[in-house]
Order: C-alpha cells, then sequence, then structure tokens
C-alpha cells in the first residue's frame, strides 16, 4: 500500500505558488544540512573566534634549481578588518621573507631583504592625491621623484568601490534575484493533482504542480535579475577596473551583451514545462521541459531526495550536458560531469570527483578533461581533520599530473588565537624624505644577485 505523504491538497489548491514556495525553502533547508558534511563546511566550522591563524607550507622538488618552498601564517580579526600574512619563499637553496598587512587605515608591506628593515612600508588605503600633495611624489614640490598626482585620482575612485562593496559580498546580490525568482514563481497559474511519487526508493500518494511559461516571460525575468547584478557594489568594482585598466567588460559592453540576450528571448517562441513533485511540504523533484528553440528538445531534472544525496542533471536531445551528484551515504562524495556540446564530433567533457570520509580523514579529489580524443587529469589525495570549534589540519601528500607523480605537497592547518600579532612599525610613503627612499631604492638594487632566481 501507498504511504501518504501528509499534504493537504485544499491547502495547495488555495494558493499553489505560495506552498511551493514553502516547499521549496523546507527542501533548501535540508539540502544546507546535507552539505555540512562537506570538506569545505567541516573547514568553515571548526573556526569559531574572530580571532585566527591558518599556516600553510608547500614544497616541490626541483633537481635542476633545487627545491621550492613556500609557507607561513595568515592571522585574521575578522571584527577589526584585519588581515597579517606572515610568510616565506624559497628556492636554489636562498629564502626570503616578507608579511603584508591590511587593516581599513594601512595596507603595506616588509621585505627586510629587499627594504632594510622590519618596518611595514604602505600608505592608507584611500584619499591617495590627498597623501600626495606636498609630497616626494608630488611634482609640484620640484622633487626628482614628483609626478602628476591627480593621476592617483582613477586608483582612488577604484579603492573607493572596494570600501564600499561590503567585502564584495555576493549575499546581496543573491538575495535580491531569488526574491525576483519568487515574485516571477507566484505570477505563474500552477495546476495540481495527486500522483505517485518516489522519495529515497519509496513510492508515495504526492502531488505534481506544473505551469507553463514562455521565452518573452524569462525576457521579463532576466531583465530584473540582469538590473539587480549591475546595480550591485561587485558589478560596480568590475566596471570601474575595466574603466581604469582599458581592458575587460565596461558597463557598455555588459548592457550590450544584455540587451543581445533579452532580444533573443523574446523572439524565442519556446513553451517551456515545468513540474514539480511534491511531498510531506517538500519539493522532491523538479522537472523542465522546453521544446521549439534553436537548441532543439533540452530538459533538467533535479531529484533532491535520491537514497543518500541529491542530483541535478541537464541534458539536451537526451545527451547529459551537466550532472551534479551529492552522495552522503559514507561520509561524502561528489561528482560532476560536463560535456559543452551534444554533437560527440565537437564535444569536450570535464569529469570531477571529490570524496571526503570525515571519520578517517581520508580526502581525494581528481579533475579529467577529454578534448578531441586526449584526456588531460590531475588529482590529489590526502588527510583532513576538522572539529568544530577545535581547527582543521589538511595535509596533501599525492598530486598526480596524467597519472604521474609530481612530488609536490602541502599542508594547511588552522585554528583559534587569542591575540593578534604586533605588526611593529608602519610607515606612510608619503611621508618619506627623498633621502630615505633614496636609501631604500639602493638598499633593493644592491642586494646579491643570487636572489635573481626569484
Amino acid at each position: 500500500a501507498l504511504v501518504s505523504c501528509g499534504d493537504d491538497t485544499s491547502d495547495i489548491e488555495a494558493d499553489p505558488a505560495g506552498y511551493l514556495q514553502d516547499a521549496l525553502d523546507s527542501t533548501m533547508a535540508d539540502i544546507k544540512t546535507r552539505y555540512t558534511m562537506s570538506p569545505l563546511a567541516a573547514i568553515s566550522g571548526s573556526m569559531s573566534s574572530s580571532l585566527s591563524a591558518i599556516e600553510f607550507e608547500h614544497t616541490e622538488e626541483n633537481s635542476v634549481n633545487g627545491d621550492f618552498s613556500l609557507g607561513g601564517t595568515v592571522y585574521v580579526d575578522s571584527d577589526a578588518q584585519k588581515m597579517l600574512l606572515d610568510g616565506a619563499i624559497g628556492a636554489g637553496g636562498v629564502s626570503i621573507d616578507a608579511r603584508l598587512y591590511y587593516d581599513p587605515e594601512f595596507v603595506g608591506v616588509s621585505i627586510p631583504v629587499l627594504l632594510g628593515g622590519n618596518e611595514l612600508y604602505g600608505f592608507r588605503p584611500y584619499n591617495l592625491v590627498e597623501q600626495a600633495q606636498g609630497s616626494i611624489f608630488d611634482a609640484s614640490t620640484g622633487s626628482e621623484l614628483g609626478m602628476d598626482i591627480s593621476q592617483l585620482q582613477a586608483l582612488d575612485d577604484m579603492l573607493d568601490s572596494f570600501r564600499n562593496s561590503d567585502g564584495l559580498s555576493i549575499q546581496n546580490i543573491v538575495d535580491e534575484i531569488t526574491a525576483a525568482g519568487d515574485e516571477f514563481n507566484a505570477s505563474l497559474e500552477y495546476t495540481v493533482e495527486q500522483q505517485k511519487v518516489t522519495v529515497a526508493g519509496e513510492e508515495k500518494d504526492g502531488y505534481i504542480l506544473s505551469t507553463e511559461y514562455t521565452g518573452e516571460d524569462i525576457a521579463s525575468l532576466m531583465e530584473s535579475i540582469f538590473s539587480i547584478m549591475k546595480q550591485s557594489s561587485l558589478f560596480t568594482v568590475i566596471f570601474d577596473m575595466a574603466d581604469q585598466s582599458g581592458s575587460g567588460t565596461t558597463e557598455a559592453d555588459f548592457d550590450a551583451q544584455v540587451d543581445a540576450v533579452i532580444e533573443e528571448l523574446k523572439a524565442d517562441q519556446s513553451q517551456v514545462a515545468i513540474s514539480y513533485e511534491i511531498c510531506d511540504g517538500k519539493v522532491i523533484s523538479a522537472d523542465i521541459e522546453a521544446d521549439g528553440n534553436s537548441t532543439g528538445y533540452s530538459d533538467i531534472t533535479v531529484d533532491y531526495y535520491g537514497e543518500d544525496g541529491n542530483t541535478v542533471s541537464v541534458s539536451s536531445g537526451g545527451v547529459g550536458l551537466f550532472t551534479s551528484q551529492v552522495d552522503t551515504s559514507d561520509g561524502y562524495y561528489h561528482t560532476i560531469t560536463m560535456n559543452s556540446s551534444a554533437d560527440p564530433a565537437v564535444n569536450s567533457a570535464v569529469n570531477m570527483a571529490a570524496g571526503w570520509d570525515s571519520v578517517s580523514g581520508d580526502i581525494v579529489m581528481n579533475i579529467e578533461t577529454v578534448d578531441a580524443g586526449t584526456v588531460s587529469s590531475v588529482g590529489f589525495s590526502g588527510t583532513l581533520t576538522a572539529a568544530d570549534g577545535e581547527g582543521f589540519s589538511l595535509d596533501i601528500t599525492d598530486v598526480t599530473l596524467d597519472g604521474g607523480d609530481g612530488g609536490i605537497s602541502f599542508s594547511i592547518s588552522g585554528q583559534d588565537i587569542d591575540t593578534f600579532p604586533d605588526v611593529g612599525e608602519k610607515i606612510n610613503i608619503f611621508n618619506l624624505t627623498e633621502d630615505e627612499l633614496y636609501s631604500i631604492l639602493m638598499n633593493f638594487y644592491s642586494v646579491d644577485s643570487g636572489y635573481s632566481s626569484f
């Protein structure tokens, strides 16, 4: 006998769009709990304090020039928005220490062997023109090192974009796009019917919510999404950087590309049908089908409640273009397959597999690309241990490239700390005298030529 899903048909029929939204929200909450088993989620959860230290070390064997090494510690004070990278780079038996520091009032670097001391040399990361006025970098003072400081205004503008971007967070963009999607879903008309659904291998009495929309409907939604993206602080920074560098996507380029996409969607006469399987107030699976467009038949299926995970797949003409599957039956295992085309003659593929046994700590990853019959791969294995509030340790000892052993290893570990390190003296370069700057430059150029191997 079939097991009832427990949903009330009258509730669904009274407000199908609202019921669907609640079911999607509930489903996403369930999916989120699955991803807490992923390595990245475990690493994030292992750090509980605003003060933390992350150590890293990388070595690479090289029989010609000697071993190469890179290591150090990143200290973070998230409350005070401070960061210190204290590290060293080595090659051919020579090692150079360096520090990079940032806080909202100063960004600087210290390289003792090149700059002649442990001081951090830098500047205030805003109002560069103001800082440069009357300094040795201001041509109006007659300094031999002077320049037209108005040229710093462009850099000032770009830094302001970064400072006012909430850390370039994309969360606001995601929230606004989600709201636009919710509004779009609420505008559609749905049909509701009882039907058998399969939940993790068990057949139950569930419901199907179905609706249809056109390319023009999607064009309206995409216009809203693109508008949200363009107005975000993240895109403001991208546009500013493109304007200053003379390369990349400018705002005009973005507008032209958006207009082209919208016009193509409006001209598309496709009918898109989407159906959601509902059971116990959750979306069990979704199926999207489109026909009549220039790319032929395509479909997207999402199975949220498989045996022990979830699967998303996209196909065209019956050929799989993208599949992502998460399995949490024994730790965490994620596989992704991507094909560039449904045509085997021009297809290139990327296959990725990553797994982590949270009990033993064993972690593996392999990425394989197939192009014109040529297969390339890179992979690694190692161990990861992570505990809530107790830090993490990741050691990678077996890196392979196309089946070989590259002789590369690296380790990363993180833990909470009680205090942020004392960074020592911070020197604003705009306050230097000509003699002080010449002394630094002379030290830089007189460094032994043996360091040229870097």
